[in-house]
């Protein structure tokens, strides 16, 4: 799909998109502007999967499920977190 050429309207339009999600920023003043990440990877990863459990009826049956595919190594430390005191966002 992005390998064709689009027209420039219609990246504007993705960008802006994107920036009303959060996923970037944009950065200049008039005509001329640079897009950025809004976040590091893990940020924009949680983002992304917040979208996705906040869609769903069940979201809690698609977390233990999700949870059950993972490496045991991944749900042991998962567990260990869990005897944490949760972090500041």
């Amino acid at each position: 799909m992005l390998d064709q050429p689009r027209a420039h309207t219609t990246v504007l339009t993705l960008l802006a998109r994107l920036q009303n999600r959060g996923v970037i920023r944009r950065d200049g003043d008039g005509r001329a502007h640079r897009y950025r990440a809004a976040g590091a990877e893990q940020q924009l990863a949680v983002m992304a999967l917040q979208r996705v459990l906040d869609s769903l009826d069940d979201p809690h049956a698609a977390v233990v499920a999700f949870v059950d595919r993972l490496p045991a190594r991944l749900r042991a430390g998962l567990r260990r977190r869990q005897h944490q005191p949760p972090r500041d966002s």
